[in-house]
C-alpha cells in the first residue's frame, strides 16, 4: 500500500498544473504549524464516501485539502490531458547494481531513456519523471 499513492510533493504539484480528477484520499494540510496536518507534516486520511455509489471526491476544490491521486491517475491523466508517455526501465550493467531508469515522450513518438539518472529504486525514477513531466506542461503553459 506504500506506493499506490502519490506522495504529497507531487499530489501538491497536480493541484498547482491543474489535476482535477477525483480521488479516494486526500492529503489534509490545515492544521497548526509543526502539528500533524500542517503543510510541512500533512495528514494522508482516505476520503469517507469511497464506498458510495457514485463518489466523486475531488478535495483539490477546498481550502486545506490536496487532492492524493493514486500515481495511475497521474500517469493516466499525463497521456490523456498532456498527450505525455512516462517510462521506468531497470537495467542491469556488469559493473553497477541493478538501477532504473525513466523516459518521458510526446505519445507516438520513440522512447528515449537517458543514463545520465540512474535510480536506486522504480519509485524513485517514478516520482522524477512525473517531476519532470509537470515541468513540461508547465513550460507549455508559459508559452
Amino acid at each position: 500500500m506504500k506506493y499506490l499513492f502519490a506522495p504529497y510533493s507531487l499530489a501538491l504539484l497536480a493541484k498547482e498544473n491543474g489535476f482535477d480528477e477525483p480521488c479516494i484520499a486526500e492529503y489534509y494540510i490545515g492544521g497548526s504549524k509543526g502539528t500533524l496536518g500542517s503543510p510541512e507534516n500533512p495528514s494522508f486520511n482516505i476520503c469517507p464516501d469511497i464506498l458510495d455509489e457514485n463518489p466523486t471526491y475531488n478535495m483539490n476544490g477546498l481550502k486545506n485539502y490536496i487532492a492524493a491521486p493514486l500515481y495511475a491517475q497521474l500517469t493516466d491523466w499525463f497521456r490523456e490531458k498532456h498527450g505525455i508517455e512516462l517510462s521506468i526501465k531497470s537495467w542491469k550493467d556488469p559493473q553497477d547494481p541493478l538501477i532504473y531508469l525513466y523516459s518521458l515522450k510526446k505519445l507516438g513518438n520513440p522512447s528515449t531513456f537517458k543514463f545520465d539518472f540512474k535510480f536506486k529504486t522504480y519509485y524513485e525514477a517514478l516520482n522524477t519523471a512525473l517531476t519532470e513531466a509537470f515541468k513540461l506542461i508547465t513550460k507549455d503553459k508559459q508559452i
